[in-house]
């Protein structure tokens, strides 16, 4: 037994620490995950939760860094270095499902009431994240990698966050094989029935259907500012369009737009054509980029054929062809070219052509995108309240990069969603430092409003007690510095 005084991180981790307190973190938790003895379910998510949103560890380092900071003093609790990471993983398993959708909506309810947060405009979106575990579950699919890793299963991860004050309302984790616009429905039925929350929903285009617009719209009875795909259908209603009756500027591009009625559901609804110079240019940049990619593909594949005997293997047709349309679809150049095998065995040749009046005719969409709207203010306001959607981008940016949400290791199913929830809540509590500092007036990120704080430390002395080869230690004194 013997006294130690060391000195802890203090700063960062007790603005951490206020910010859930203010919002009940710890016993909105406990009140939905209770735990009959050891350390409170709600102090181990909270401590799970800061480590998250300040240094991002594995598990099982997470025991030590507590050591390292003032969260001992400020939780009062004792984690083992030698069993806190079992205390840990154990916590995981009281996060189910229904616990973690009964703490985000009474969470939700809290911040709305704390903080003030008054907003009716809410973004949704999706993103993805990969798993190295090779676990088996309805989550774990090879599917669309938005972190370009298709050799490794998916997990989708889908978002709510209120368009003002950038705050997270909830989440919910897809397989990672389930395609966007099909989780609409499932966030809808938290999002409306179970919180109540109604108001405006802002929409990405891969998110947009038909029968997504009907229940939001005319099912549910709230208002919807959405991208709609360029459909062939689309296509042929917008090049109808000559003329544009109301232009604006943005912060860097000169923008015309023009309402029209389209029908969707066997409704029509107001629907508005904007047109960018700025925005066609670039377009036509990225498609042609593209297409030179893939003639130089094929030029390749056609000089693997004509070369001399003895000189390498001749390309196989169905894999070449296979191949080619992989890379054409993932350009999105498919209709703009022609290409085939021709020839037997022994004077097979490669054949293919541009498509170059395809090409002189997807210019005429260059530039141009449709909305689809429930609200009545004008065509500037709608384009600004569907370019929020950069808020929601940035809180995917920020859990990957920041907050390190990937790559999961974790095999079990269920740890994953609790590994995700956890993340949930460090973005909610970053969230929440960046609405106060905005509050204040000032124009600081929370990250580096954290990153300061971390400077700011405490000198305190615990109490080391050695039980059977098992170390705890007890806080004895503190004194802050900095």
């Amino acid at each position: 037994m013997g006294c130690q005084l060391t000195e802890v991180v203090y700063g960062s981790v007790a603005v951490a620490h206020g910010v859930a307190r203010r919002i009940h973190l710890g016993e909105i938790v406990d009140r939905h995950a209770p735990k009959r003895n050891g350390i409170p379910t709600g102090k181990l998510v909270e401590i799970l939760a800061i480590n998250r949103l300040l240094d991002p560890l594995a598990k099982y380092e997470i025991p030590e860094w507590v050591q390292t900071t003032a969260l001992p003093e400020l939780l009062d609790v004792v984690l083992s270095i030698e069993s806190g990471y079992q205390t840990l993983t154990r916590c995981y398993d009281y996060l189910t499902d229904d616990v973690q959708m009964h703490i985000e909506m009474e969470l939700a309810e809290q911040v709305r009431k704390v903080y003030s947060v008054s907003d009716s405009t809410f973004l949704y979106d999706i993103t993805s994240t990969f798993t190295v575990g090779e676990g088996s579950g309805e989550l774990f699919q090879y599917g669309y990698s938005r972190d370009h890793r298709p050799d490794c299963r998916q997990v989708n991860f889908g978002l709510v966050v209120s368009r003002k004050e950038a705050v997270p309302m909830f989440h919910k984790v897809f397989p990672g094989n389930i395609n966007d616009c099909k989780t609409v429905k499932s966030m809808m039925n938290i999002f409306n029935d179970n919180m109540g929350m109604n108001g405006c929903l802002v929409v990405d285009r891969g998110m947009v259907s038909t029968a997504n617009v009907v229940d939001i719209v005319d099912n549910r009875e709230m208002d919807l500012v959405a991208g709609m795909r360029m459909t062939e259908k689309l296509k042929r209603v917008t090049r109808q369009i000559m003329s544009f009756d109301v232009q604006f500027q943005t912060t860097n591009e000169f923008i015309q737009a023009k309402e029209f009625q389209y029908i969707v559901g066997k409704k029509p609804r107001r629907s508005i054509l904007y047109f960018s110079q700025q925005k066609a240019a670039r377009d036509y940049k990225a498609r042609m980029k593209n297409v030179r990619l893939v003639e130089k593909e094929m030029t390749e594949i056609s000089k693997k054929c004509t070369r001399p005997k003895g000189r390498g293997r001749n390309p196989d047709p169905k894999k070449a062809i296979k191949n080619i349309d992989k890379l054409v679809a993932s350009k999105n150049v498919k209709g703009f070219f022609r290409y085939r095998f021709v020839g037997g065995r022994g004077g097979r040749r490669f054949k293919w052509s541009r498509d170059d009046n395809a090409l002189e005719k997807a210019k005429e969409i260059d530039g141009k995108y449709v909305l689809i709207t429930t609200l009545d203010n004008a065509p500037k306001k709608i384009l600004s309240i569907y370019r929020s959607r950069s808020v929601i981008e940035r809180a995917f940016r920020l859990t990957k990069e920041k907050i390190k949400i990937r790559p999961i290791w974790s095999r079990n199913e269920q740890h994953i969603k609790a590994h995700l929830f956890i993340c949930f809540l460090a973005y909610l509590l970053m969230s929440l430092i960046e609405l106060k500092l905005r509050r204040a007036g000032e124009k600081i990120s929370g990250q580096k409003a954290l990153k300061r704080m971390s400077y700011r430390t405490m000198e305190v002395e615990r109490k080391i007690t050695v039980d059977n080869g098992t170390r705890e230690f007890r806080i004895f004194k503190k004194e802050t510095r900095g």
